[in-house]
């Protein structure tokens, strides 16, 4: 059989010889890996697409035109070979997403961490301001009261109000400071 032509074991896989596809088989199979290696870099990867190719000749065995097999065959072999490549792109993407994904996680998990410190730094200065002032801080930051709604609620000046409000804020900024820098 070896003397036969492509044309002629294509003809004869088209009625499952499987002599045929051995033979055809046995002609082709390193072209087939050394075009998918010399792509790919990759033995395993190579030794994939040759079995895919293979195995596509076979389920195909019944359409193939006998003139141009070798083309059919590496038509077959660059389509694999795209195709893995596609998918160890989109592989790479997802490992890329999921490390970005990982820091992001990370980097929100410390900023909670930072968020819930500071939080509790300045819960605990108000709580040690004096009940007037601390009264007037909450209701402008709090309850986001205007100074002139805080100044009528508790029968105060304007300015009273802005000069509590600047005490408040200029003794949070100073401890503020000495804690975190």
């Amino acid at each position: 059989m070896a003397s036969k032509s492509d044309s002629e074991l294509v003809l004869s896989l088209s009625k499952e010889d499987e002599r045929a596809f051995n033979e055809l088989f046995l002609r082709y199979h390193l072209k087939v890996y050394r075009f998918a290696v010399n792509i790919l870099d990759s033995k395993s990867d190579a030794e994939d697409i040759v079995q895919e190719v293979f195995i596509a000749v076979w389920q195909n065995r019944h359409h193939i035109k006998p003139e141009g097999f070798s083309a059919y065959l590496f038509g077959i072999a660059r389509n694999q070979v795209h195709s893995l490549l596609r998918e160890q792109v989109h592989f790479n993407h997802y490992l890329l997403f999921l490390e970005q994904e990982s820091e992001a996680s990370s980097n929100a998990t410390q900023e909670k961490i930072n968020f819930d410190e500071v939080e509790g730094f300045f819960s605990g200065q108000i709580d040690r301001l004096p009940e007037r002032r601390k009264k007037i801080f909450c209701m402008s930051r709090f309850e986001q009261l205007s100074y002139k709604e805080i100044a009528r609620r508790l029968k105060i000046s304007e300015n009273t109000v802005d000069t509590q409000i600047r005490h408040v804020l200029n003794a949070l900024r100073k401890e503020y400071l000495k804690k975190f820098f």
